[in-house]
């Protein structure tokens, strides 16, 4: 697969002079960083009569997936999904994204408190019932690495772009884990040197103490929590943010971008922020 895309340069942001963003919600499939991995997913399994998976309304997992919709038993894909969602509020971005595959029949979703969708999901799971799960909030086990030619082209792309690298900063959300560990992978695989993460833990809560106890020794990563508040306050930074990028953050994940951007760790260093979410076109409205 060809997961190539842009680095682009954004001036001016918190007075810093170095920062790329790397463009992944411009790939294939309406772009995201689930993208790879789906495409991964498929191509182990191939064509599947079924596939049922959880995650939050409106999440980006069942987005992405929705574009996997395909009845050509010839092509790697899914003949129609269950999306099993959490029974909580849904902001306009979540909303946006939900209208996108709530219309598409050839997809079932049910809504209910977690617990209950936790048990459903484990019974298709175990007792398959002709269907294929994808793991909750979208983590796959996956043998190959589907992000080390995308982390690599940014190595490269850099290179091209900047004199005298000293230090690189890249700066990713981090939910179900996925894109975090393929890149530590890439970094170990390769001795890249001079290059870290910083890890914003935008999934669950419940996650924060595993994800710090997992990479509590590795030094090629560092984790932040991120930031509360409420809907009207992502849309003054995500439009801040804009201004200097033309770029639209979305409110769970790459929003909280802007939390950390003015550590005084990053002012003598290049950073790589990891444009994770999906490419879509309803937030423009808000420029």
């Amino acid at each position: 697969m060809n997961y190539s895309c842009k680095l682009q340069e954004i001036s001016g942001f918190s007075g810093m002079k170095r920062i790329y963003a790397k463009r992944v919600d411009l790939l294939q499939r309406g772009g995201g960083n689930k993208v790879p991995r789906f495409d991964a997913f498929f191509k182990k399994h191939g064509h599947l009569k079924k596939v049922v998976t959880l995650s939050n309304p409106g999440a980006h997992t069942f987005f992405i997936l929705k574009n996997y919709l395909t009845t050509d038993p010839d092509k790697p894909g899914a003949e129609s999904f269950i999306f099993l969602e959490r029974s909580m509020a849904a902001n306009p971005y979540s909303q946006a994204l939900s209208n996108e595959y709530l219309k598409d029949h050839r997809i079932k979703v049910y809504r209910k408190s977690f617990f209950k969708q936790f048990f459903i999901f484990l019974y298709y799971k175990f007792f398959k019932l002709g269907a294929k799960t994808v793991g909750i909030g979208g983590h796959i086990r996956l043998r190959e690495n589907p992000y080390e030619a995308l982390f690599l082209e940014a190595i490269n792309q850099l290179k091209d772009l900047t004199d005298n690298i000293k230090e690189v900063v890249h700066i990713l959300p981090i939910a179900s884990g996925n894109m975090a560990e393929a890149f530590l992978k890439t970094i170990e695989k390769h001795k890249i040197t001079r290059h870290s993460l910083y890890g914003l833990m935008t999934g669950d809560r419940a996650t924060f103490l595993f994800l710090r106890m997992k990479y509590f020794f590795n030094h090629n990563i560092r984790l932040f929590r991120p930031g509360i508040y409420d809907y009207d306050r992502y849309i003054k930074k995500a439009k801040f943010f804009y201004k200097y990028s033309n770029i639209w953050l979305d409110p769970v994940h790459t929003i909280h971008f802007t939390d950390i951007l003015n550590d005084h760790f990053l002012q003598n260093k290049i950073v790589v922020l990891w444009i994770t979410c999906p490419f879509v076109r309803q937030l423009y409205k808000y420029k």
